[in-house]
């Protein structure tokens, strides 16, 4: 099977360790492999992309209530 039709099914984990391992081997890597990451970067990032755009959105705390204050008539 080839990466690419593995890219739908990996994790959100794996497919970040993938882009990580596709970047570093952009940097430092040999001339196939450049080619190979250069090639395999855009479906990566497309696979990312959807995901997040799929995600429901992030729900923002609510304010927290302030604690009343009580007062004595100590007098």
């Amino acid at each position: 099977m080839a990466l690419t039709d593995m890219i739908p099914r990996m994790s959100d984990a794996e497919l970040k360790v993938l882009r990580t391992n596709a970047s570093r081997l952009l940097e430092h890597g040999l001339p196939a492999q450049k080619i190979a990451a250069s090639d395999i970067m855009p479906q990566i990032d497309g696979e990312i992309e959807s995901r997040q755009d799929a995600a429901p959105p992030k729900k923002t705390p609510a304010p927290r209530k302030k604690k009343a204050v009580v007062v004595s008539d100590a007098a």
